[in-house]
């Protein structure tokens, strides 16, 4: 058996009044698929407006099934105080059994126990959160203060500058003592403002290792050296150096002639060492005395002033030949000046490259520095005529200039 639905019934019967005049009821019927008679009794309960009173007695009765949650729980609410002849009365009034209150019941009494284990996750949750925020908050506020600290420190203090193991002074030793016991009460970590200072942790502290702040004892050391020439020895070379036979003669000589003879008072070294001492280490010699002076040394303050430059090898395609690469650069602002690649090393190429950049840069005479190694391109003789006519001063690695 069909069933239509109310929207149904009331569209056809509007299309069975509206017809055209050359159409019937039962070509209308037919159209719709539904039986002639059964039109007709839906255009005589739509005349009666009794279409739709007839659709909602037919409405079946809200089943358990359908009730909402609101009201389930007023009728659990209702059934509380009443007494089991009472529920199940209430329960066939409302066409429902008491068991499904129990469920109910039992449902609602489980969702408030899930409800509450999900608030108390969410609460451990959040409490992990905000003990994790605090954390990192209170992290980056230490890191802030050490930074603070480290970068007044380094305005402050002057850099320890040596090796490990140089002798500080006691002077300052307190004044290192004193910025970094500032800066970590700043917040910065002690290893951190030791090494900024130049010392180490360790320096810092075994100089606080006592009641104050200890002086260097290397200082006050008065422990004998075991290993140092006693007076008489000393003494004893001064005489044999000063002896007839060895008057003329250096260290150099009469260490090996003392051997030859089985006596061994000290080294060499040790000979010049006591004779320094003593006085008896003057230059005597028609010649003059041999000087070590330190190498001029050479300061750019603005470009084209000193150029440095070398030869490199290039691989070639063929295994053990290669090309030379000519580079000039200048030290103050680092910029490559000229290059040139050839396919051997010659001063001829270096002097016309130094001649092509004196061009190019327009270098004045006697303005220009070109240093560079002993090789012996640089030091060509094509090379050191060119520079000679441009009036360019060389310099070279070593003294031998």
């Amino acid at each position: 058996m069909s069933v239509f639905s109310q929207e149904f019934k009331v569209q056809s019967v509007e299309k069975a009044l509206s017809r055209r005049p050359e159409q019937s009821l039962k070509q209308i019927a037919v159209t719709l698929g539904v039986g002639y008679s059964t039109l007709q009794k839906w255009i005589r309960l739509a005349k009666k407006n009794q279409l739709e009173k007839t659709e909602s007695n037919m409405s079946k009765e809200k089943s358990p099934q359908d009730w909402n949650t609101v009201e389930r729980f007023e009728a659990i609410v209702h059934c509380h105080h009443l007494t089991d002849d009472q529920a199940s009365a209430y329960c066939r009034e409302q066409g429902i059994y008491l068991h499904h209150l129990n469920t109910w019941k039992a449902e609602f009494l489980s969702e408030s126990k899930s409800t509450e284990s999900v608030y108390k996750q969410a609460q451990t949750k959040l409490k992990q959160e905000n003990k994790r925020l605090h954390k990192e908050l209170n992290r980056k506020e230490k890191a802030l203060s050490e930074t603070a600290a480290l970068l007044v420190l380094s305005k402050s203090a002057k850099r320890s500058g040596g090796k490990g193991g140089r002798l500080i002074a006691y002077s300052d030793r307190q004044h290192y003592s004193a910025l970094i016991d500032e800066a970590v009460d700043n917040g910065a970590r002690q290893k951190l403002a030791c090494e900024l200072v130049g010392i180490s942790a360790r320096t810092y502290q075994r100089w606080n290792r006592g009641e104050g702040l200890s002086e260097d004892l290397r200082l006050h050391n008065t422990a004998p050296v075991h290993n140092q020439l006693s007076e008489a020895i000393k003494q004893e070379i001064i005489t044999v150096i000063n002896k007839p036979e060895y008057s003329a003669l250096t260290p150099h000589q009469i260490v090996p002639r003392l051997l030859d003879l089985g006596c061994y008072l000290a080294s060499e070294s040790t000979f010049y060492r006591v004779m320094k001492a003593h006085n008896q280490l003057k230059h005597r010699a028609k010649g003059a005395a041999g000087q070590h002076n330190k190498p001029q040394s050479l300061k750019a303050t603005q470009a084209n002033q000193i150029y440095s430059w070398d030869i490199t090898y290039l691989l070639s395609p063929v295994k053990g030949q290669y090309f030379y690469l000519y580079m000039v650069m200048d030290i103050y602002s680092r910029k490559i000046v000229g290059w040139q690649v050839h396919d051997a090393e010659s001063s001829a190429h270096a002097a016309d490259l130094i001649e092509d950049i004196a061009r190019r840069e327009n270098i004045d005479k006697k303005q220009l520095v070109i240093h560079s190694d002993n090789g012996s391109p640089m030091k060509g003789a094509t090379l050191r005529a060119k520079l000679v006519d441009l009036d360019i001063a060389t310099s070279f690695s070593t003294s031998c200039q």
